[in-house]
């Protein structure tokens, strides 16, 4: 039981100290960051990274999926990739 209130404390801590506010459609993603957080505590920022690193590999994740969008607006910023892109 320790262990389960050791982790909403932090947790708690992680939401008023760092995000301020949170959407709660968005909660179940600040759980999930601290959970994974908390569950490899004993290792250094390093090796969480290099963790997290290894399950991103392969995987794509666009602008239109991460906000939901089915489609992109007419006259918005696209892929960085795409004829809009700032030239320099």
């Amino acid at each position: 039981m320790k262990g389960r209130e050791n982790f909403w404390a932090i947790f708690k801590r992680c939401i008023r100290g760092t995000h301020v506010n949170v959407e709660p459609f968005h909660l179940f993603r600040y759980v999930n960051s601290e959970a994974f957080r908390f569950n490899n505590r004993k290792g250094n920022d390093g090796d969480r990274f290099m963790l997290a690193l290894g399950e991103v590999s392969g995987k794509r994740l666009t602008y239109k999926t991460l906000i939901g969008a089915s489609e992109v607006a007419p006259g918005s910023d696209k892929d960085a990739g795409s004829d809009n892109a700032i030239q320099n």
